[in-house]
């Protein structure tokens, strides 16, 4: 897995290099502990179905090293979906 996300270039369309499905928080830290400030991880939501986790490397050797964010599907009018970032 680790190889999956070391890269220097961002490609949005390549979502099999940041999106690790099934994956824990803590398997996400452990993964992003080894990488580069910035680096992220989208994986499945383990505590609200259907939501994703956004788990971030955001500094070196703080007590925070890493930071998750719970994004929500909200479906608006016609259909249409909208990410909500908590």
């Amino acid at each position: 897995m680790k190889s999956k996300i070391m890269r220097n270039l961002f490609d949005s369309y390549d979502f099999e290099s940041y999106y690790f499905g099934n994956i824990t928080r803590e398997e996400s830290e452990d993964i992003l502990m080894l990488c580069e400030v910035g680096t992220f991880i989208l994986r499945n939501s383990t505590s609200q179905p259907h939501g994703y986790s956004l788990s971030v490397r955001n500094s070196l050797g703080g007590p925070r090293d890493i930071h998750h964010y719970l994004i929500n599907s909200i479906e608006c009018e016609y259909g249409i979906k909208k990410l909500q970032v908590i």
